[in-house]
């Protein structure tokens, strides 16, 4: 059967490159633009997305009413009181804030670990935070591709899958760092440790990553937009923490010792909180009414058969799945 969905592969790829945005303007405006005008160029810049926003939210309601595809169905009121009351969403959420502990202080506090308590050079303790993201990075991507074969394959309750990867996703980081005093300035030891310990964060590719879509298919960007907004908090609070016990002893074993404890606390919690609470099963108020989830299948199939005309591609293979797509909404 055709590939009629390309969309992962290809937000993956425009999330990727719109990434280099940023940076790109930066060097070249350093590079070329005069001194005195710089300030007026970077205001510029990064006033292109509060721009966006604004032009996107003014027009947003029309569309929705008259526009694009015959009207895009999006401006149906959230059950906010349901959303607030359900135990599965804040398990999801307290997942997340858990997580998001370990890893701001990883991210914020990490070289200067590597340099003040192991001595690690500056150019190989460079090489080491891309080993650890980059672990992270494609353990992601791995754990969402193997809980989706899971899933099609019916080996287990989409709960039950949903609850393990992210039990192993925060579990499995804790007992790596838990361990890191065991083999106490052993430089080589420690970074095996972390990049274990990030690896199996990763796992939550296949946990609270995407339980919300399973949870409430038709608010899951709103329910998310909430969740990691409150899962934000620990880039706050986290490197306030840390840096708490580290002021005036960067280079003691003992305090770096404190933050990845307070971590491993984090974990355990955050686990122990989404296995009593966790659900990927569709919530009562988590669908608007059948009936409006069958037209906005039927518009999204319309939309999928029309783009390739616009394009000049036969779509014949697509209007042969006509049933696949329309399944597939359920």
């Amino acid at each position: 059967m055709p590939r009629t969905q390309p969309a992962p592969i290809l937000t993956c790829f425009l999330c990727i490159f719109q990434g280099m945005h940023y940076p790109s303007a930066y060097t070249l405006i350093a590079r070329w633009a005069p001194q005195q005008e710089r300030s007026t160029h970077l205001s510029a810049c990064v006033i292109g997305t509060h721009f966006g926003v604004v032009t996107s939210m003014s027009i947003t309601g029309y569309l929705c009413e008259h526009g694009f595809a015959g009207g895009w169905p999006s401006n149906a009121p959230v059950p906010w009181l349901q959303v607030a009351l359900s135990a599965p969403v804040w398990a999801v959420t307290v997942a997340k804030f858990c997580g998001a502990w370990s890893f701001m202080c990883f991210q914020s506090k990490l070289p200067a670990y590597l340099d003040e308590a192991l001595h690690m050079p500056i150019q190989k303790n460079g090489l080491m935070n891309a080993l650890l993201f980059g672990a992270l990075c494609i353990s992601i991507i791995i754990s969402g591709k193997l809980s989706d074969y899971i899933r099609k394959k019916n080996y287990f309750r989409i709960t039950t899958m949903r609850k393990s990867f992210e039990t192993v996703a925060l579990l499995g980081p804790a007992m790596c760092m838990v361990a890191i005093p065991l083999v106490k300035c052993d430089a080589s030891a420690v970074v095996i440790l972390l990049t274990s310990a990030m690896a199996l964060f990763g796992l939550c590719g296949g946990g609270d990553v995407s339980v919300i879509v399973d949870m409430a298919p038709d608010f899951a960007g709103k329910i998310f937009g909430v969740s990691n907004a409150i899962a934000s908090i620990p880039g706050i609070l986290a490197p306030v923490v840390a840096g708490y016990f580290l002021e005036g002893n960067k280079g003691d074993v003992q305090q770096w010792m404190y933050i990845f404890y307070i971590s491993v606390g984090m974990y355990l919690f955050g686990a122990a909180f989404f296995l009593l609470f966790g659900s990927a099963e569709v919530q009562p108020w988590g669908r608007y009414s059948e009936e409006k989830s069958r037209k906005g299948s039927v518009k999204e199939a319309n939309l999928i058969f029309t783009v390739p005309v616009i394009l000049g591609v036969d779509n014949s293979d697509l209007k042969k799945n006509t049933s696949v797509i329309e399944m597939t909404k359920f």
